[in-house]
């Protein structure tokens, strides 16, 4: 005598079905939604990740091009050691100063770069 108490395997997966276990088609597209929403979620989790690497790649060279201008700047000034005194010491600058032309040069490109240095986004 067979004891009925448990339900049969198909039964028990909700499969009533005399033919043997059918697809749960709803369950399956559950998994797939969840599936779905966790691939997407990592992926955005890598893109803004790349986003921030290439961040900071982009202040790296704005970083890197803002020294670079410095360092050619104070090349450009040691050139003419007496301009130390118009940019550092606050000498006056006389209409006819023989370094005149060469500090107003100097001025301006100077006048350039922090212009450059304000404007540029960090």
């Amino acid at each position: 005598m067979a004891i009925d108490a448990f339900p049969s395997r198909g039964e028990w997966l909700g499969h009533s079905n005399a033919r043997g276990p059918q697809m749960n088609w709803a369950a399956v597209e559950a998994l797939g939604t969840w599936a779905t929403a966790f691939i997407a979620g990592g992926g955005l989790f890598f893109v803004r990740r790349q986003l921030k690497q290439v961040e900071r790649t982009i202040r790296g060279d704005v970083h890197e091009r803002l020294t670079a201008e410095s360092i050619d700047i104070l090349k450009f000034l040691a050139t003419n050691p007496e301009s130390y005194a118009y940019f550092y010491e606050g000498q006056s600058l006389t209409t006819d100063d023989p370094k005149r032309v060469f500090v107003l040069y100097a001025a301006e490109m100077t006048a350039n770069y922090a212009e450059y240095v304000i404007n540029s986004e960090w």
